[in-house]
């Protein structure tokens, strides 16, 4: 902010959260918090779920990645989330108007 910049968009998690149990999840909830705390004009805080592209780097990420569409019956709020979605959502944050200095976009809001 020092240096003249009015707008952030911070990437962060689904479920992100300063009393998290997760120790992932409580950094990116404190993050936020502080990111809050700045004062920027416009702070878009985007919280996707399982996010991918075309490579998967790790078999972890793999195998969430082969399960994650039966999970998405039970919850389509769950589902997971291309990078390129992700991105075009980001594109689509920063060039329209927003009405509240801080935004904050779940998973689903993301998909839509």
């Amino acid at each position: 902010k020092g240096e003249g910049c009015s707008q952030v968009h911070l990437l962060s998690a689904q479920s992100a959260n300063v009393d998290s149990g997760n120790s992932l999840l409580q950094i990116k909830g404190l993050v936020e918090v502080f990111a809050q705390e700045q004062g920027f004009t416009r702070l878009s805080i985007y919280r996707p779920g399982l996010y991918h592209g075309k490579d998967i780097s790790c078999v972890g990420d793999a195998i969430a990645c082969a399960v994650s569409p039966l999970l998405e019956v039970v919850n389509p709020k769950e589902a997971t989330i291309k990078t390129k979605t992700l991105s075009k959502a980001m594109v689509l944050s920063a060039t329209s108007p927003q009405a509240v200095s801080v935004e904050t976009l779940e998973n689903d809001e993301i998909l839509e």
